[in-house]
């Protein structure tokens, strides 16, 4: 590490006012065999005559603020029926959820490059009402860095597993540096992390899933949350955290200024749920992670709490039908046929 980095980190590890426990994701997180992007690297510099990681010509975009026809739960004519399905794929997904309780539970329903994720798990957090577990979480993300379109030379971003949130909530003395140090190093093996847009971090804290996006190119840190506001005391505290030591770990790992201490946070208008509804948060980030593309976008135009079902439906099927997949899929199938048959 240079000097100029050494500096920087030990001047924000000084200044790190977070002590005490900290708080505990309930969710496993996936194991170290799944760290995204290490098996795939490229050494060509397609992205070096981009314009990923530069500030836009005329300056950050401005964030879109919908009128209030699309804000909270207000659903229109043209916000309804956005996601249909097949009987073929009610069944899958209906399979999928009674799979979670089987002899086969164990069984990995998606297995995307040694990214796991078991029928238990799959099926028990995109059942109706479930809450969603870490692992799908992960499995999903890196669904969609598997895509032709996903993968940072292409899309520039980068989607982090959702393990490493529980890192950057910890104080820095504790966290876990070997995990810390393989997602930044080997996130930059698919494209250089400060070369890229985006990089999305899903979060997990107090029961709750929320999106936090370090927008490199617009210069913000941006918090896509279901639920909770910029002034709600629980934002307050953990966007703190994750700021504080993702620039502390972003100067040991990367080691370039990139004045993220001047980024100010972004709270977007997004699709709500009540605060009453405590399963369906995961459900709501997974849809920030894959179609929130910049402070242009207007997410309440896309989906809303209404489609929350189908939703949950849809990404059941494509995980497990994905042509990728080397999971145990054909259990979804004879399971429907078993099913038919009786």
């Amino acid at each position: 590490m240079s000097k100029k980095s050494d500096i920087m980190y030990n001047s924000k590890l000084q200044k790190s006012a977070f002590k005490g426990s900290a708080p505990q994701a309930l969710c496993p997180a996936p194991s170290a065999r799944s760290d995204v992007n290490d098996s795939q690297s490229f050494s060509f510099g397609a992205w070096d005559s981009t314009t990923g990681g530069k500030l836009p010509v005329h300056g950050p975009r401005r964030v879109v603020k919908p009128g209030p026809l699309f804000k909270g739960g207000c659903v229109t004519g043209s916000n309804t029926n956005k996601f249909h399905f097949s009987k073929s794929e009610i069944d899958n997904y209906n399979s999928i959820v009674k799979l979670a309780l089987s002899e086969f539970q164990g069984e990995d329903a998606v297995n995307l490059s040694g990214v796991r994720c078991t029928f238990w798990a799959l099926g028990d957090s995109l059942k109706p009402g479930g809450v969603v577990k870490s692992f799908v979480v992960s499995i999903f993300a890196y669904s969609l860095f598997s895509k032709p379109s996903g993968h940072p030379v292409n899309s520039r971003r980068h989607y982090f597993f959702s393990n490493i949130y529980d890192q950057l909530l910890k104080d820095v003395n504790e966290a876990d540096q070997d995990v810390l140090a393989r997602a930044f190093r080997r996130s930059s093996k698919a494209r250089p992390l400060n070369q890229s847009n985006m990089l999305f971090y899903p979060t997990f804290f107090q029961n709750h899933w929320f999106g936090f996006v370090v927008d490199i190119k617009d210069r913000m840190y941006v918090i896509l949350d279901s639920v909770f506001k910029k002034d709600d005391e629980c934002q307050v505290f953990v966007r703190g955290r994750l700021r504080n030591s993702f620039e502390i770990h972003w100067d040991k790992y990367v080691g370039l200024d990139m004045g993220f201490e001047n980024n100010e946070f972004v709270y977007l208008v997004v699709p709500e749920q009540s605060q009453e509804n405590t399963t369906d948060s995961g459900i709501y980030c997974m849809m920030f992670l894959e179609h929130w593309m910049s402070t242009i976008t207007s997410l309440t135009t896309i989906f809303s709490h209404t489609d929350i079902p189908h939703i949950r439906i849809k990404i059941a099927n494509d995980l497990v039908f994905q042509p990728k997949n080397l999971g145990m899929k054909h259990r979804v199938v004879n399971f429907n046929v078993k099913i038919f048959c009786y």
